[in-house]
């Protein structure tokens, strides 16, 4: 939660635990809201407009986002723990898993010719 790279300090394991989970479910929103815009663009006809374009890019800004502050924090975790997060480490990992098809059809939406802006 927060700016990337940002430390949680004077947290306890269960803490850190909590807050990947919700790095992660954020990272889930983030997906569904980014899938639903990108297949709603790719359905349309027409290029992107300009606000479709700045919606896209925050979308996956803000999954980004979220992905670097869960792999943070489960960093973090690790070093409390003393040893590796496997089940903190899978969750992210499905998470970035489930964004594949989704980056997939973004990645063709970009490229399409010709995506000129309508305003």
């Amino acid at each position: 939660m927060g700016r990337k790279g940002s430390l949680y300090t004077n947290v306890n394991a269960a803490e850190l635990k909590a807050a990947i989970l919700r790095e992660v479910d954020a990272a889930n929103e983030h997906l569904t809201a980014l899938r639903k815009a990108v297949a709603a663009a790719t359905s349309a006809a027409q290029s992107l407009s300009v606000a479709e374009q700045r919606l896209i890019a925050k979308l996956k800004t803000d999954l980004d986002l979220a992905w670097a502050n869960a792999h943070t924090t489960i960093d973090q975790l690790e070093f409390v723990l003393g040893h590796r997060a496997e089940h903190a480490r899978d969750l992210l990992s499905q998470s970035q898993s489930n964004a594949r098809e989704t980056f997939d059809s973004l990645w063709v939406l970009v490229r399409s010719a010709p995506n000129r802006s309508r305003g």
